[in-house]
């Protein structure tokens, strides 16, 4: 195996925003787990995006709902709108290194390690 390390020129704009989506949505589902668990008299929605050095998002402040089923709803839209964040996190994250890769030449270093395909 070749695991030479290569200068990454590019990302997958839809694969970053795929994962950094996952990983909000993980912690969106503690968060959701937090609320729940919490006698907390507001739930903050955020949408946007978070970054390294840049944030901007809409926080949605919404009252807990009155009945347990309510409280359950809410948090799996909690878990949806923090799982919408981290797409468009990652989109924006995958398009600024493209652009800045692209055009002033700043490229990370890594390696693939890569198997040989078997035909059977």
């Amino acid at each position: 195996m070749n695991t030479e390390m290569q200068p990454i020129r590019s990302l997958a704009m839809r694969s970053v925003a795929s994962l950094f989506a996952k990983w909000y949505c993980f912690w969106g589902l503690a968060g959701g787990i937090m609320f729940l668990s919490q006698n907390a008299g507001r739930l903050n929605v955020p949408l946007g995006f978070y970054i390294p050095f840049v944030n901007w998002n809409l926080n949605f402040s919404v009252a807990r709902a009155p009945t347990f089923p309510g409280e359950i709803v809410q948090a799996m839209f909690f878990v949806v709108f923090c799982a919408a964040t981290g797409w468009v996190s990652g989109l924006v994250t995958a398009f600024a290194y493209n652009l800045i890769s692209k055009h002033s030449g700043f490229q990370l270093r890594g390696s693939i390690e890569s198997q040989p395909f078997s035909e059977s």
